[in-house]
C-alpha cells in the first residue's frame, strides 16, 4: 500500500466510529461488554474513538461504561490483560475529559465454581452438556447486575443506552446461527430481552480484525491502547499461527485462516482440551506457572465418565417417596481429593508470589468459599464429621502439604450412564419421630440463648435457626479469614474428640454469623437438614454413601410393581424406609 492510502479496514473502522458517534450524539450511554479478547478489544478502541471524535467537535459526549466479567476462574493471563487495558481506558478517559468507567462483575459466592461445584451441588459442564447453564451464574447474572448498577448512577442517559458487542458471523456456523436469530445488526440497535445492542463488526473477519490491530500497533490507527499485550497472547495462546498473523497484520497484509486463539475459564471442562493454555505453556516458560491449573483442568475432563467418583443419591424424590439412584454429582471422596489440589494450586501460587514481592495472580478457593463448603459439606452430610473442609485447607495452608493430580492418568472412555435404581424413603425424613427436633434447631443453643429464642417460626409452624439475613447466600471475608487463623484448629480437634455430627459446622457457622442467607430458603434448609438427618441414621453419609444406596436400592420394575401394590390397596403396599438390611427393602403391613 502506497504512503499516504488509506486501506480497506481503515475505512471500515471510520464506518463502525460512526455509527457509534451517532449513538453517543442521540445521548446514549454506551456499554462495551470488554473480555480483553482481540474483538472485544477493537471494539472498545473503536469506541473510544467515536466519543473522541465527538469531543473534538464539541459535543456533548455520553458516559462509555466497560464492563467485564471475570469468572473467579479465568486463565489469569487474560484476566491481567483486562485490567490493565481497562485501565488505558480510564486514563485516556481522563487524558481527554470524556466519562470512561470501567467495573468488573463477579458471580455471588454461592454461583462461583468454588462453591457450586466444590460443595458437590453441581457437576462442572462437560463437552456434552446440553446447555452452559455455568455461563448464567458466572457471567450472565453478575453482568445483568452490575448493568443496573451502571445505569442506575447514569439515568440521564440510561434510558436508551446500548451495548456494544464483540459477536462475528464469520466466528463459527453455531455462532451466526444464533445471530441470526437474534437480529444481530452493526448499524442499528436490536433488542434482547428489553436491553439494546449492537454488534460493530457483525461483518468483520478474523482477518480484517488482526489487520485493524495490527494499524493499531503500529501508530496508523489511533487507539487508547497499543494492542501489544493483545499480540504477545494471542501468539502464546495460539501458537506459530497467531505470531505470524501479528507480524502480517503490522504491515496491513491478509493472511487466511487467520489466528482464531480462543481463552475461557482456565479450569472449564466444556471445552475438553484447553490448546490454547496448552499452547500458552508450551510457547514460553515465562508460562510455566500455569501448569498447575491445567493439570487440574485435565484431571476434571479425564474422570468425567469415572463414575466411582460421583454420588449415587439424588437429593429430591421421584414423587412417590423414592429417591433416585444413579450418578449424580461428585462424590465425598472426589469433592476432597479437588479441594486439595485447588488449595495445593493457591498455595504454590502464594509462595511463587512472596518470592518475587507481587500479589498472587490466582486464587481458585478464598477464605469466605472454604467456610461456605464446609457449611455446605455439613449441610448435605457429605461426610461423617464436620469441618473437613477446614481440616484440608489446615493440612495445605498451614501444615504445608502439597497434592496434584496424576501425571499419567488414562481418560475414562465415554459410556452410557447406568440404569437409575430407587431407594425407598416415604413421605417425611422423620416418619414416626419427634419432628419438632430434627430439622434445623440447635437445641443447645436454645437452651443457653439468654434474650428469647434464637429461632424463627416457618409458615408451616415449624421452628428453626434465625440466621442472619442476606439477599443472596454469602460468607463474612473478614470473619471467615479470623475463624481459619484463630478457631479452625480447635475446631477439628473438638469435632473428632467430642465425635460430633456432620451437620454441627453449618449450626456453628450459622450461630456465630459467620453465614448470611435469605428468610425464603429456611425451609428448604431444614428440609435438607431433615434429609441429612435421615441419611446418617441408614448409613447414608460419608465415603460409603454410594456403595450403600446402590445395596439397598431396587429397579425401576420393583418400584413400580410397589407402587401398583400401593394404588390397589394390597395390604403389603410400601417399603418401610427404616428397616433396609442386607440391601433387601422389608414390605410394612397396612
Amino acid at each position: 500500500m502506497r504512503e499516504g492510502e488509506v486501506s480497506q479496514v481503515e475505512l471500515m473502522a471510520k464506518d463502525v466510529e460512526f455509527v457509534i458517534r451517532g449513538l453517543l450524539e442521540e445521548g446514549r450511554a454506551v456499554l462495551v461488554a470488554f473480555s480483553s479478547g482481540k474483538d472485544s478489544s477493537l471494539v472498545l478502541a473503536l469506541a473510544l474513538n467515536a466519543a473522541l471524535a465527538l469531543k473534538r467537535s464539541g459535543g456533548d459526549v455520553p458516559p462509555i461504561l466497560i464492563t467485564h466479567g471475570d469468572t473467579g476462574i479465568e486463565n489469569p493471563t487474560i484476566s491481567a490483560l483486562a485490567m490493565r487495558e481497562m485501565e488505558k481506558a480510564r486514563q485516556f478517559g481522563l487524558a481527554h475529559g470524556i466519562t470512561v468507567v470501567a467495573e468488573v462483575a463477579r458471580p455471588s459466592l454461592n454461583d462461583s465454581w468454588a462453591v457450586s461445584v466444590l460443595s458437590g451441588r453441581k457437576l462442572p459442564t462437560f463437552a456434552n452438556a446440553a446447555s452452559r447453564d455455568c455461563t448464567v451464574g458466572y457471567k450472565v447474572l453478575p453482568m445483568a447486575r452490575l448493568r443496573k448498577k451502571l445505569l442506575a448512577r447514569f439515568k440521564k442517559h440510561a434510558a436508551a443506552a446500548v451495548t456494544l458487542l464483540g459477536t462475528r458471523f464469520e466466528e463459527s456456523t453455531g455462532r451466526a446461527a444464533r445471530m441470526e436469530e437474534r437480529g444481530e445488526s452493526a448499524t442499528r440497535p436490536w433488542s434482547k430481552n428489553g436491553q439494546l445492542f449492537l454488534s460493530p463488526i457483525a461483518f468483520w473477519t478474523t482477518d480484517d480484525v488482526w489487520e485493524a490491530l495490527g494499524h493499531i500497533r503500529r501508530g496508523a490507527l489511533e487507539a487508547f491502547t497499543n494492542a501489544r499485550d493483545v499480540f504477545e497472547v494471542y501468539a502464546a495462546g495460539g501458537g506459530s499461527s497467531c505470531a505470524v498473523v501479528a507480524d502480517m497484520a503490522t504491515e496491513g497484509v491478509k493472511k487466511s485462516r487467520a489466528c482464531g486463539a480462543r481463552f475461557g475459564c482456565s479450569l472449564c471442562a466444556a471445552v475438553g482440551r484447553d490448546k490454547s493454555l496448552e499452547a500458552m505453556i508450551e510457547s514460553d516458560p515465562g508460562y510455566a506457572w500455569l501448569r498447575g491449573l491445567n493439570r487440574i483442568q485435565r484431571f476434571i475432563v479425564d474422570t468425567q465418565y469415572d463414575f466411582d467418583r460421583r454420588s449415587w443419591l439424588q437429593r429430591q424424590s421421584d414423587g412417590n417417596g423414592f429417591l433416585v439412584v444413579k450418578p449424580d454429582t461428585y462424590s465425598p471422596a472426589m469433592l476432597a481429593e479437588l479441594l486439595r489440589y485447588c488449595l495445593t494450586a493457591d498455595a504454590e501460587e502464594r509462595v511463587a508470589a512472596r518470592r518475587v514481592g507481587s500479589s498472587p495472580r490466582f486464587q481458585l478457593v478464598s477464605p469466605s468459599a472454604v467456610v461456605a463448603i464446609d457449611a455446605s459439606w455439613g449441610l448435605q452430610g457429605q461426610f461423617e464429621r464436620p469441618f473437613t473442609a477446614v481440616e484440608i485447607w489446615l493440612d495445605v495452608h498451614v501444615r504445608g502439604r502439597r497434592y496434584h493430580p496424576p501425571e499419567n492418568l488414562v481418560a475414562f472412555p465415554p459410556r452410557g450412564v447406568p440404569k437409575e435404581r430407587f431407594l425407598w424413603v416415604g413421605t417425611d425424613w422423620g416418619a414416626g419421630e419427634n419432628l419438632d427436633f430434627l430439622g434445623l434447631r440447635d437445641v443447645v443453643r436454645e437452651m443457653v440463648h439468654q434474650d428469647g429464642t434464637p429461632n424463627t417460626t416457618l409458615k408451616n409452624g415449624r421452628q428453626v435457626l434465625r440466621a442472619h439475613e442476606a439477599e443472596l447466600f454469602d460468607v463474612d471475608e473478614e470473619a471467615a479469614e479470623e475463624f481459619l487463623t484463630w478457631e479452625a484448629e480447635h475446631k477439628v480437634e473438638q469435632s473428632t474428640r467430642l465425635d460430633l455430627a456432620g451437620t454441627a459446622s453449618y449450626f456453628y457457622y450459622a450461630g456465630l454469623g459467620l453465614i448470611s442467607t435469605s428468610k425464603r430458603h429456611l425451609g428448604m434448609l431444614d428440609e435438607v437438614v431433615r434429609r441429612t438427618n435421615w441419611k446418617r441414621d441408614i448409613g447414608l453419609c460419608g465415603s460409603g454413601a454410594a456403595a450403600k444406596a446402590k445395596a439397598l436400592s431396587i429397579s425401576r420394575e420393583k418400584r413400580d410393581e410397589h407402587l401398583s401394590e400401593a394404588a390397589r390397596g394390597a395390604k403389603s403396599s410400601v417399603p418401610d424406609r427404616s428397616l433396609h438390611e442386607q440391601g433387601q427393602l422389608k414390605i410394612n403391613p397396612s
